[in-house]
């Protein structure tokens, strides 16, 4: 059996320089289906829709307080900045540890409804909150400088006391086709770093915990997905507002102000996300979870530092190499010895494969929280099916005469000795 062969490792760099020229490809408008339907395709989405424990206990660390209402002419709306800030009064009183409010606070005093004494007493209000964590947004991601141009945030008459954290879930992914599976600890903006929203919240509660998290030093984490909205407490602002709880559910917990529809009668999907608890995880479906909502598991995540690592690329990139050179050599072999076996094997070699593939990454996933990302190994393994028979058809011939103009005499040699 030959197992070194200037054929066979040719043939597999082949196989990595189709993968290289794939994104061009991609990048022509007529691919945008297929790129958009395979770019949100994760295998491990199933361990969350199928596997993940549904009837987990709930996050006793934090509290969700919802600040929408039904309405029989609007569906799902926001309450009033008043209404807001009377119910944050309210949870004041309860001695929370932190609080977090997923709202743009705006400040017109050019407005004919301005009214200076409402004014005052959100800045009281908010000045007065503990630990308080106010939202900002980033918008118009441009690709090229990997940053965002534009911003929305509190108008800084009300930050006297506060904290800001970035809200963005996804930077240059439309919402409408992305699974939000990772988020951003921090992003640049305008030269100034800022700090994700529930990083910022799970600092002022767990200062230690975010510390090791930090220690991490990700681009991206990955999100362990507790659950839904059912794993967390929520009370409707509407019900603090009427004295309809118990103030005792906001002692010394994480608050959260945010959107989450209670009743199930929400008319307004631009509110929500995909996420890989979603119950279909490919076609049509609809989106299946609240910001709020994911994130609450982002604190759950850190404070319990209960994280995911991942293979580096490197490390995908050597394996999937050493595999793809083992397909060719094996397809080099069969097809010199038996050719008419080669198809069948072949085919059902990138089966076992495929196969075991997908059992090690769900296997390091569920027991080792670690992710392998093979979907280069995968493509790989695809691929030299095709290149394999591609290779001595048209690209050797191709490759053989451009090295033997460049090195005649070396090239000879090494030929020959192959």
């Amino acid at each position: 059996m030959k197992i070194f062969k200037l054929d066979i490792l040719l043939s597999t760099v082949s196989v990595f320089v189709v993968i290289a020229i794939l994104p061009f490809l991609f990048s022509i408008d007529f691919f945008d289906p297929i790129k958009t339907a395979l770019q949100d395709i994760n295998v491990t989405d199933v361990y969350f829709s199928k596997l993940l424990d549904k009837n987990e206990s709930k996050e006793v660390d934090l509290v969700i307080v919802n600040t929408c209402e039904v309405s029989f002419i609007e569906g799902l709306k926001e309450i009033n900045e008043l209404e807001i800030i009377q119910t944050l009064e309210k949870v004041n009183q309860s001695n929370p540890t932190t609080v977090g409010i997923d709202h743009i606070f705006y400040r017109d005093t050019t407005s004919s409804e301005y009214n200076i004494m409402t004014d005052m007493y959100i800045k009281h209000v908010l000045s007065t909150t503990k630990n308080l964590v106010l939202s900002i947004e980033f918008k118009d991601y441009d690709d090229k400088s990997n940053s965002f141009n534009k911003s929305r945030k509190t108008d800084q008459f009300y930050l006297e006391n506060a904290d800001v954290g970035f809200t963005n879930l996804t930077t240059n992914s439309n919402k409408n086709n992305s699974t939000i599976r990772n988020f951003s600890p921090n992003v640049i903006y305008k030269n100034k770093e800022y700090t994700n929203f529930a990083v910022k919240l799970a600092s002022k509660f767990n200062p230690d915990a975010v510390e090791r998290f930090s220690k991490r030093n990700f681009d991206k984490e990955t999100i362990n997905y507790r659950g839904n909205a059912s794993v967390y407490q929520i009370v409707d602002a509407r019900d603090i507002l009427d004295n309809k709880y118990d103030p005792e559910i906001f002692k010394n917990k994480i608050v959260l102000f945010g959107l989450v529809d209670t009743v199930s009668e929400s008319d307004r999907i631009e509110n929500l996300y995909f996420t890989p608890l979603n119950e279909r995880n490919a076609g049509k479906t609809f989106p299946d979870m609240y910001s709020s909502v994911i994130n609450s598991n982002i604190i759950s995540m850190i404070i319990d530092d209960n994280f995911y690592n991942e293979m580096p690329m490197w490390g995908i990139f050597i394996i999937s190499f050493i595999l793809c050179y083992f397909n060719m050599m094996l397809f080099y072999n069969i097809a010199v010895t038996n050719p008419k076996w080669f198809e069948l094997s072949s085919i059902l070699l990138f089966t076992i494969e495929s196969i075991g593939i997908l059992y090690i990454t769900f296997q390091f996933f569920i027991k080792y929280k670690y992710e392998l990302k093979f979907t280069l190994t995968l493509i790989a393994c695809a691929l030299s099916v095709v290149i394999f028979e591609f290779y001595y058809s048209s690209i050797k011939p191709f490759v053989f005469l451009i090295l033997s103009k460049i090195w005649p005499d070396r090239f000879s040699q090494l030929v020959d000795s192959d």
